[in-house]
């Protein structure tokens, strides 16, 4: 019985993962953005006030800076997660969307 309701629980989870978004191989600054931002960020940048989670769109920030802060982190915004895997490409394609196309 044990056996039967460990392997239910653990093909509803696998099931569960197939429904999930998948990048297309050549993403943009802006599907990247809403993958890996905007679930904190909000699609539109502007982020969320009352929990603490900066606007993208009103950055500061170089996009230099930004691309540092996804794939390095910063010890001052320790809530951001860090993606160390993420290429340098996709990080910049993120930057150059926040700071071009969310303003």
């Amino acid at each position: 019985m044990l056996a039967k309701i460990l392997m239910t629980v653990f093909l509803s989870v696998a099931l569960v993962g197939c429904g999930e978004d998948k990048l297309p191989e050549n993403a943009n600054g802006k599907e990247l953005f809403v993958h890996y931002c905007s679930s904190c960020h909000e699609k539109d940048g502007g982020g969320n006030f009352i929990k603490g989670i900066p606007a993208n769109a009103t950055s500061e920030m170089s996009a230099s800076d930004i691309m540092l802060l996804i794939r390095k982190g910063k010890h001052d915004k320790p809530g951001m997660p860090v993606f160390e895997n993420m290429s340098r490409k996709d990080a910049l394609l993120i930057s150059s969307y926040v700071k071009e196309q969310l303003r």
